[in-house]
């Protein structure tokens, strides 16, 4: 029923999405191991360290990382690629 549903309200209150920091790499790497259906092989974490500073040095990249309770929860990138829709 809907009264058994929770309130989304609640659900989002603890949220927080922030830009991604390279402290949040072995924690990425956590979460994204969870939702991995076929495991691939870890990737070392200086290798993880060094591709997360190869993105965030690019501009139009960019990391952010969804936290509740000091747990992260989801993960999203943006990435703007040039068009032709503007001047």
């Amino acid at each position: 029923s809907a009264s058994s549903r929770p309130d989304r309200r609640t659900a989002v209150k603890d949220l927080e999405i922030r830009a991604a920091r390279l402290s949040d790499v072995p924690r990425l790497l956590e979460f994204y191991k969870q939702l991995d259906i076929t495991p691939e092989p870890e990737m070392p974490i200086e290798h993880a360290w060094a591709r997360f500073l190869d993105l965030e040095a690019n501009p139009l990249h960019h990391i952010y990382v969804a936290e509740s309770n000091d747990l992260i929860v989801g993960t999203f990138a943006v990435v703007f690629v040039g068009g032709i829709s503007h001047g």
